[in-house]
Parts: C-alpha cells; sequence; structure tokens
C-alpha cells in the first residue's frame, strides 16, 4: 500500500487514544465503549432479523445531516474566537 493512502496510520492513532494519559494503561470501559457497544447492538440486530423501513432510515439520515452540520457550525464559530483571540494579544517582544 502506497505511503499516501495508510489507514493503518489512522488505526493506530485511534487505538492510542484508547488509553489513560496519566497511567498509559488501556481503559476497558474505552475499548467496550467504541467496540463492544456497536459488535453488540449488530449482533442483536442480526439475531432479531430486524429490518429497518426506508422511512426510519431517512429520518434518521436526516436528523444526523442536521445534527453534523450544527455541531460543524459550532466548531467553526469557537475556532474563529479563539483565532480573533489571538490576534488581540499583543505580542511581547
Amino acid at each position: 500500500m502506497t505511503a499516501k493512502i495508510n489507514p493503518w496510520q489512522i488505526v493506530t492513532d485511534h487505538f492510542a487514544t484508547l488509553r489513560d494519559f496519566q497511567t498509559g494503561q488501556r481503559q476497558a470501559s474505552d475499548i467496550a465503549l467504541f467496540f463492544g457497544v456497536p459488535a453488540v447492538l449488530a449482533a442483536v440486530s442480526v439475531i432479531f432479523h430486524s429490518n429497518l423501513k426506508a422511512d426510519v432510515v431517512n429520518g434518521i439520515l436526516t436528523a444526523a445531516s442536521i445534527f453534523v452540520g450544527l455541531l460543524l457550525s459550532l466548531l467553526m464559530l469557537v475556532l474563529s474566537f479563539a483565532q480573533r483571540k489571538q490576534e488581540e494579544v499583543p505580542s511581547s517582544a
């Protein structure tokens, strides 16, 4: 695989965030939350043959896209305030 497209770096960086930075040990609760809960939900969905109707999926996708848009707008607002604060601070030279 080329160096330009290397997903392993993303995976290893993600696993590196699943540890307590004070002790350096992995947190079982983080691993359970990020891997266990989705696996259990998927298994339950497969076992009980849950079929989502198109209207339900459409509603979930619409709500998620609106929520993501609002969160990205909030992120840009916070970043612009932080940048403005940095520009107001006089540099000590």
